[in-house]
């Protein structure tokens, strides 16, 4: 019946424990741990269980998201000697 609870609960608010949001995000659980304690993220306590929104992972995840890199052809200088004027003539 416990359990039963449990996934209904994680279920309908989509709440992850630390170790599976350590195992979602591939970070240790001490990271997850310490990113709570440092309240770089938001955390439900429920008894002695920490809960993570999914929302807050999901978040989490955005804020660390960096565009891949433009290659090497399309980057984008600030500006080159072909494009000034010749200082010598």
């Amino acid at each position: 019946m416990k359990e039963l609870a449990n996934q209904m609960l994680n279920e309908t608010l989509k709440l992850y424990s630390v170790k599976e949001a350590s195992n979602l995000l591939s970070l240790s659980p001490s990271t997850i741990r310490k990113y709570i304690s440092r309240r770089k993220i938001a955390s439900v306590k429920i008894g002695r269980r920490v809960l993570i929104p999914y929302e807050v992972l999901a978040k989490l995840v955005r804020q660390g998201y960096r565009p891949e890199r433009p290659k090497m052809g399309e980057r984008k200088r600030g500006w080159s000697l072909s494009s000034q004027t010749s200082f010598f003539a």
